[in-house]
């Protein structure tokens, strides 16, 4: 019925149309076909800025209310939806299929051309793998040679070759222009792997759409004890050539080069390793500064806990997607501790569910807790949640490298033949270097002390910047914690562009509030500024009996508000901390925590990060 109607409306108007919508993004469109029961629109989309800001679109419902309207002036009948989760595998297909550098990128590769050894710092999500993988890509291409690929964990050696496995296998409809393999399983014969403790290689294969990892202690590319190679990349190498690692008792000091010689490849983030010391070997060192992967609102909200040794460091965004809110469940400590972070746990990925509620999160959510003990503890207690207080879902948790074993089905042209949604639940140590959709952070908050402050800013730090699109935080409350502050934020959504007075009237707003009563409600309303308004957001489910009185809003008109193009001079201004302290990164309204006379760590003041 779909096919006729659309064919009655006329497949030229409906490319028309959908051009029309499209054209603000900055994308192609190709082409439109039928498949099965759905119209697909074939794009070209040119960079991560406008990927990013197509999926916006999509997720608040903008694009699909602009075909809708398209549609209707000429079908009166006619009806378009768009389908999220589709969409999104091929968003994560894209995502890892660009090719294409930023300018910046493009500066600092520059800088890299003919050096043998290159150190390339930069803070998490700036493209740093994305960098190496063109560098093994390119290696790859000559038949002989061979590469190193050595990370901290498994989970990152994985997630690498599932990038890479993409890479090499040939999509429909892509130009002939890329690298040109015989097959992935004959060049991933030219690649072994390293991870923690370093001492034994491993060769990886595909089986059957899965990936094999094979210990081997005596075989590769060895002569006379020695591992040959052409490039060695080193990722997340400051927790690899730290003062925790003894290189003498790796392989590590065992690679050589197995022609002229060896490239090498160094990718950290001193952020996320502040109270460690390194030996990184020499190289030439490059720095890139604009992260790429992040929504605005988590650039700003890490920046609040990233530690750097450079004081003059300036961190940007390259895309402009400011994103959703980043969403908190703060309660008082209980005597079940787990128990109760489950529960609120539960609130969390139903606040997700709220808000795309027409997407699965099969490989999309990481719920990542401070360690392996922490994790084995809160699992006894969030499955059984998950299937009293979620139900529909069918939500199932794994680690890390549990969920990247297995390559997307999208790759191997297999239709969904998943039963429950696969989430992630892992330790913080397995998440380095990786990414997710969405990131609930969990019991990542501990009292402040002198000689660990650094290391506790690290861990919110690496925890925020897992996510691409949404983070939500989830702790107990901590009385001279890291996020007690956030017991003095008040969420603040402004859903439209301020006017040119309005940074002056809004820091007027914020003078006002530090003297207003303790009264929460009197003090929000008493800073909207002309051309802003505040929102509740969807909240919990009552079954978990989370706080918050969000219940029954619309989630897609949250979706639709947090997504808005809007200025960014956000609201962070020196305040006394018996203030109430106005944000639009933090939407704090489902917290349970008392307001703190005195914070002992205050980062939305500028004394606060100079502090870190």
């Amino acid at each position: 019925m779909m096919k006729e109607t659309l064919l009655e409306y006329g497949l030229d108007d409906v490319e028309q149309s959908a051009r029309e919508c499209l054209q603000e993004l900055d994308v192609m469109l190709l082409g439109c076909e039928f498949e099965d029961w759905a119209l697909r629109l074939d794009l070209r989309i040119p960079d991560i800025r406008s990927l990013q800001a197509l999926r916006d679109q999509v997720l608040d419902g903008s694009f699909e209310k602009k075909l809708k309207e398209k549609f209707a002036s000429n079908a009166q009948n006619f009806r378009a939806h768009v389908d999220k989760s589709r969409f999104f595998s091929l968003y994560e297909d894209s995502l890892r299929g660009l090719e294409g550098l930023t300018a910046h990128q493009k500066e600092k590769l520059h800088e890299m051309e003919g050096e043998k050894d290159v150190h390339l710092s930069a803070p998490a999500g700036a493209g740093k793998t994305f960098v190496a993988m063109q560098r093994v890509l390119e290696t790859l291409q000559d038949p002989d040679a061979n590469v190193l690929y050595v990370a901290p964990s498994k989970a990152l050696l994985l997630f690498f070759l599932r990038w890479l496995a993409m890479r090499l296998t040939p999509q429909d409809n892509t130009d002939t222009a890329g690298p040109k393999f015989e097959t992935p399983e004959k060049a991933l014969r030219r690649l072994l792997l390293l991870h923690d403790p370093y001492q034994s290689l491993i060769l990886p294969e595909l089986q059957q759409g899965r990936i094999v990892l094979h210990t081997d202690t005596v075989q590769g590319p060895m002569s006379s004890g020695e591992l040959m190679f052409d490039l060695a990349v080193y990722d997340e190498s400051h927790k690899i050539f730290c003062q925790t690692v003894d290189l003498n008792q790796t392989l590590l000091n065992r690679v050589r080069a197995r022609r002229e010689e060896l490239f090498q490849l160094f990718l950290s983030d001193e952020a996320q390793s502040s109270a460690v010391q390194h030996a990184f070997p020499d190289a030439t060192h490059v720095k890139l500064s604009e992260v790429v992967r992040n929504t605005e609102r988590i650039v700003q909200a890490a920046a609040m806990f990233r530690y750097s040794s450079d004081p003059t460091e300036n961190v940007t965004s390259f895309g402009k997607s400011l994103g959703p809110p980043l969403k908190t469940f703060l309660f008082a400590p209980d005597v079940d501790k787990h128990k109760t972070y489950a529960k609120h746990v539960v609130a969390a990925l139903w606040h997700a569910v709220c808000m795309f509620p027409d997407m699965s999160f099969h490989g999309r959510i990481a719920i990542l807790v401070r360690d392996q003990k922490f994790r084995r503890e809160l699992s006894n207690h969030l499955q059984p949640a998950l299937n009293e207080d979620i139900r529909h879902r069918r939500f199932e948790t794994k680690s890390f490298a549990e969920s990247l074993l297995q390559l997307p089905e999208r790759l191997l042209q297999t239709s969904p033949q998943q039963h429950r949604e696969c989430i992630v639940l892992d330790a913080l140590d397995n998440a380095d270097g990786l990414e997710q959709l969405i990131v609930i952070c969990v019991g990542l908050d501990e009292p402040l002390k002198k000689d660990c402050d650094q290391n506790l800013c690290s861990q919110l730090y690496r925890a925020l910047t897992r996510a691409q699109l949404l983070a939500m935080v989830v702790n107990e409350h901590v009385q001279g914690g890291l996020l007690e502050f956030l017991g003095a934020v008040r969420f603040f959504d402004r859903k439209v562009a301020r006017p040119p007075n309005s940074q002056e009237a809004a820091q007027r707003a914020i003078g006002a509030a530090n003297v207003a009563s303790k009264d929460t409600d009197t003090a929000v309303s008493s800073v909207l500024v002309p051309g802003a308004e505040a929102d509740m957001l969807t909240s919990s489910p009552s079954s978990t009996g989370a706080a918050g009185s969000g219940m029954g809003t619309d989630a897609r008109a949250t979706g639709e508000q947090a997504s808005k193009q809007v200025d960014l001079t956000h609201l962070f201004q020196a305040q006394s901390t018996q203030g109430v302290q106005m944000s639009d990164i933090w939407d704090t309204r489902d917290n349970a925590i008392p307001h703190a006379d005195s914070l002992e760590f205050s980062p939305m003041t500028q004394a606060g990060r100079r502090g870190f």
